[in-house]
């Protein structure tokens, strides 16, 4: 029995999900840190496989375990109020209220001021070679040479313009300002509004999803534009989502952090789900969100919370349907599984946990089906089989 054991290079944990007929069960947020971690985590960045999260009081934290430990990093960090980070190769920078820029390039071992020396920085983006940094009351500043200078770069944009947030789509560049998105696409040497069909409010974060921009609001929730800006279309569905502070975009779905709470969308902003189980008050005000392996994590004003993503991703289920999947050959990583096709051309989709789109064909008519997966390694996966109107999802842990 050991020898047969030894054989086998992967074991295969199947879970099967229940039907979306009304609200899906899932499991539960989980508080990260220690007991005195408390102060609000208002950003994140990712650099390797560390993540750091920018806190209002206590600086910078820094995680290489998906959270589940975290050390604070502030050697040379003079204010301790961080409200942005940026990776750029191998330096990170940090945004503090009113303190400016702080670079480190020893993986956040040791900080030094980096410019804007008296600015409240709200965001950062890196667009090819240059960075961008968001200001609270004045506006965009760019810095061509790592940090060593930053020059604004505001033409079309009103006096004292509080930035929240960038996007880039291809090459337009989106900045969400005051109550106003404005465009550039011409590295930021022009900026022209682009408001049509949004409402008068806070314009909070931005995010691209398929090409597609969405915008998040104090207000009025989250909005798309689907012709890069040119006009807005309300995909709230009913509901009311305040101070919209950060949308995640993870494969087919999205996620957004609101002041109650984080809720899903899986077609699109057609329907939304709330996923805050476990959260408690305070923690339910979501101000950042990443990805930190099979973690999903929050940041909100009790520092950081975690939760598999597998237990918060879009699942169907085909109507009378169990597909069996179980493992052939453990060394190309065959997975074989039973289903009867209800249409002609049904196709499967293999989805990292984290919902990025790793594979996808098309199935024949018959009821035993094969997949070969290519550099398959130990984590959680998800198998998609779609047919006529129907979808199934079902989560595959692959242990090597």
């Amino acid at each position: 029995m050991r020898k047969l054991y030894k054989q086998l290079a992967i074991v295969i944990l199947i879970t099967q999900f229940l039907v979306l007929t009304s609200t899906p069960s899932f499991g539960q947020w989980q508080q990260t840190g220690t007991p005195s971690s408390t102060n609000n985590a208002d950003a994140f960045a990712t650099l390797g496989s560390s993540v750091y999260a920018g806190t209002w009081g206590s600086g910078i934290y820094v995680t290489s375990n998906e959270g589940t430990t975290w050390t604070q990093n502030n050697a040379g960090l003079t204010n301790l109020n961080v409200t942005s980070l940026v990776v750029e190769g191998a330096d990170i920078y940090a945004g503090t209220y009113q303190g400016g820029i702080y670079k480190s390039t020893d993986a956040g071992a040791s900080w030094a001021p980096s410019g804007l020396s008296s600015l409240w920085i709200n965001c950062f983006e890196v667009i090819g070679t240059e960075i961008y940094c968001g200001t609270m009351n004045n506006g965009i500043y760019v810095s061509s040479d790592n940090g060593a200078s930053w020059l604004p770069r505001n033409n079309g944009l009103p006096l004292n313009s509080g930035v929240r947030d960038f996007c880039v789509n291809g090459t337009h560049i989106f900045a969400a300002i005051n109550d106003s998105v404005f465009l550039s696409s011409n590295n930021g040497s022009n900026w022209t509004s682009v408001c049509t069909g949004l409402p008068s409010t806070s314009c909070y974060s931005l995010a691209v999803y398929g090409g597609n921009i969405l915008l998040g609001t104090q207000s009025y929730g989250i909005f798309e534009s689907t012709n890069n800006g040119s006009s807005w279309t309300d995909i709230n569905n009913g509901n009311w989502f305040s101070e919209l502070a950060s949308i995640l975009v993870l494969g087919m779905n999205i996620y957004i952090g609101t002041s109650d709470g984080i809720f899903f969308s899986s077609d699109n902003g057609a329907s939304w789900t709330a996923i805050n189980d476990g959260l408690t008050f305070n923690a339910d005000y979501c101000l950042s969100l990443t990805v930190s392996g099979v973690y999903m994590l929050e940041g909100c004003h009790k520092f950081v919370w975690r939760r598999p993503v597998s237990e918060i991703t879009s699942i169907g289920v085909l109507a009378g349907t169990t597909p069996e999947i179980k493992v052939l050959n453990a060394n190309s990583g065959v997975i074989e599984f039973n289903y009867y096709p209800k249409s002609p051309h049904p196709t499967y989709s293999i989805y990292s946990a984290t919902g990025q789109l790793l594979e996808k064909g098309s199935l024949d008519n018959s009821e035993t089906h094969e997949i070969r997966l290519k550099n398959i390694q130990r984590g959680i996966y998800l198998l998609n089989i779609a047919d006529c109107e129907y979808s199934r999802t079902q989560k595959i842990g692959i242990f090597q």
